[in-house]
């Protein structure tokens, strides 16, 4: 199966400053949930990728061989984020089987809800603030820590002042 960054032939991004600047494969390291941009400390935006493509005919199945299996496996009626925390390396265990075993699948705090469906998720039931949901993450990386003695990582990225130190 090929990732996304074995594809992308360049990438076009604007700086801080309000520099365009072209990004070629060769400039571009992704690994496993990180990539080139994450370490970028003036990246504003990518505004523009380009993929090298090639035809495959297998392409169309595989591609409904995955939508089914999130169907089966992601509560995608509903509103999330997607997926809150990256699977810890060297755990064997997933995010989600760690906050289930915690016992948090259902957990509310406001409007915010550890799916029943995938713990991993965590639903905006229709009036969640974005306090809610830090104070829930907070609270899913705590009781998780303590019982198993792993730390979580967020795989959401922050847009907010008081979420990146930013003011």
């Amino acid at each position: 199966m090929k990732e996304t960054g074995d594809v992308i032939d360049s990438v076009d991004v604007v700086t801080v400053q309000g520099n365009l600047q072209r990004l070629e494969k060769n400039d571009l390291n992704f690994g496993y949930r990180s990539s080139t941009f994450q370490d970028m400390k003036d990246l504003a935006a990518i505004v523009a990728v380009t993929f090298q493509l090639q035809e495959s005919g297998s392409a169309r199945a595989k591609q409904q061989e995955c939508l089914e299996r999130r169907r089966t496996t992601q509560p995608l009626g509903e509103q999330t984020a997607g997926s809150v925390f990256r699977n810890p390396l060297n755990v064997g265990v997933a995010a989600a089987e760690l906050i289930e075993k915690a016992g948090l699948k259902g957990f509310r705090i406001g409007g915010a809800v550890v799916s029943n469906f995938h713990a991993n998720f965590f639903v905006n039931i229709g009036n969640s603030t974005s306090r809610d949901m830090l104070d829930l993450i907070a609270l899913v990386k705590d009781k998780v820590d303590q019982k198993f003695g792993v730390q979580l990582k967020e795989e959401v990225l922050y847009f907010h002042p008081h979420c990146t130190g930013l003011d």
